[in-house]
């Protein structure tokens, strides 16, 4: 389905039974705009984010995400992406009151970090600067 707001895909599966045996799942996939998509009463915004150390040496396109409905806390998701002035802008911009950061200090040999490390996850608390606001930061890493 195409509309105004941009592509969406949506497609349900249902698999009928009672109680526990009961699933349905919607998948929606629409392209997120910078000033936001409203997808149910959330608005979907799409942030910066650099998944490498220089913008000439990233791996690859990311984005972060914030999630915003009325009545509820703001949500930032950073992304993959390292601390720079990307993620700076969205704190100050948007002021989220929980903030989710993939943090394993993530290498490329050639590239350097890809995401944020120990040192980034301590920028972004101060940047935060807020003692109500929570951070939630992710630890994926392969022992060596």
């Amino acid at each position: 389905m195409v509309s105004k707001e941009g592509y969406r895909y949506e497609r349900t599966l249902s698999r009928s039974g009672e109680g526990e045996n009961s699933i349905s799942y919607n998948t929606s996939v629409m392209v997120l705009k910078d000033e936001g998509t409203d997808f149910d009463g959330v608005v979907l915004i799409r942030t910066e984010a650099m998944h490498g150390e220089s913008p000439d040496q990233a791996a690859g396109p990311v984005c972060g995400i914030i999630l915003q409905a009325a009545e509820e806390p703001v949500l930032y998701v950073a992304g993959d992406t390292v601390y720079y002035k990307g993620v700076e802008q969205a704190l100050e911009q948007y002021r989220p009151d929980v903030v989710v950061l993939n943090a394993c200090g993530a290498e490329l040999m050639g590239l350097g970090r890809l995401i944020m490390g120990d040192e980034d996850v301590l920028k972004v608390c101060e940047a935060i600067n807020d003692p109500a606001a929570r951070l939630l930061s992710l630890l994926f890493c392969m022992a060596k």
